[in-house]
């Protein structure tokens, strides 16, 4: 079973299994899987824990779409599999959001909103 989007000429579905909740602890790298296309974070209660994004040639055409459900009080860093910074600015807040593009060479930034 899986939750349409787009529209039904697209006829788009991001099946059950491809939504991850992460709620990474404080100096942990949570790694996320090459078919995670939604990540839902809860932010750690202190400190800094890390989601490690694919290898960026695997995730080739693909969309990551990483949203923050709850402020735990930490933060969040968004990286490759090099530990290098992806985005301008680490997630921090509830509702803070990226929607990532791998064209398999390097993670482009489609949109962010970060605090």
């Amino acid at each position: 079973m899986g939750i349409p989007i787009g529209n039904a000429a697209t006829n788009l579905m991001i099946e059950s299994r491809k939504v991850k909740f992460v709620s990474p602890a404080d100096t942990v790298h949570e790694l996320i899987d090459l078919d995670e296309l939604v990540i839902r974070l809860t932010l750690p209660a202190s400190g800094t824990g890390y989601i490690t994004m694919p290898d960026v040639e695997a995730a080739a055409g693909r969309i990551y779409s990483i949203y923050v459900i709850s402020d735990g009080g930490g933060n969040v860093t968004c990286e490759d599999i090099n530990q290098s910074d992806i985005l301008d600015d680490d997630f921090s807040a509830a509702a803070d959001l990226a929607l990532l593009y791998s064209n398999g060479i390097e993670w482009v930034i489609i949109t962010e909103t970060t605090t």
